[in-house]
C-alpha cells in the first residue's frame, strides 16, 4: 500500500503563518503528532486577527485539559496502559512505570503558564 506521504518531501514549515497553512478564514484544524504513536488534536483558532506586540507572545494558550502523555508511552492505547498500571499499585507493571516516569503522574494536571511557556519558546 503506498503512503499519501511518500511523494511529499519534508518542509520546514517554521516561518508559514497559520492563514496561509490553513487559508482563511478556518477556525478548526487537526493537528497530528508523532506519526507513530498517531496523536491528533483539534485546534480552535479563537482570533485570527491578534496584532503581535514586540514584548507579547503571538500565540496563546487560553485553555486546556489533563496532562500531556509521556513521550514514548505508545500511542492512546500505550497511555490508557500506562494510566492502568499507575492507578493500581498491584499491577506488574506499576513499579517500573513509576521510576520511568520519575514518580508520581497526575493525568488531570494542566498548567496553562508552562503550556504559554513552552508557545513561547518556538
Amino acid at each position: 500500500m503506498r503512503d499519501v506521504y511518500d511523494d511529499d518531501p519534508p518542509r520546514d514549515e517554521r516561518r508559514v503563518a497559520l492563514d496561509k497553512a490553513l487559508g482563511h478564514p478556518a477556525r478548526c484544524f487537526e493537528y497530528v503528532y508523532d506519526f507513530g504513536d498517531d496523536w491528533h488534536h483539534a485546534v480552535i483558532v479563537e482570533d485570527q486577527n491578534i496584532r503581535i506586540k514586540p514584548d507579547r507572545a503571538g500565540l496563546l494558550v487560553i485553555d486546556g485539559a489533563n496532562a500531556c502523555p509521556p513521550e514514548g508511552v505508545g500511542g492512546a492505547g500505550g497511555y490508557a496502559d500506562f494510566l492502568e498500571a499507575l492507578a493500581d499499585p498491584d499491577h506488574e507493571e506499576h513499579e517500573s512505570y513509576r521510576t520511568w516516569i520519575g514518580g508520581p503522574f497526575d493525568s488531570t494536571l494542566f498548567h496553562l503558564p508552562a503550556a504559554n511557556l513552552q508557545l513561547a519558546k518556538i
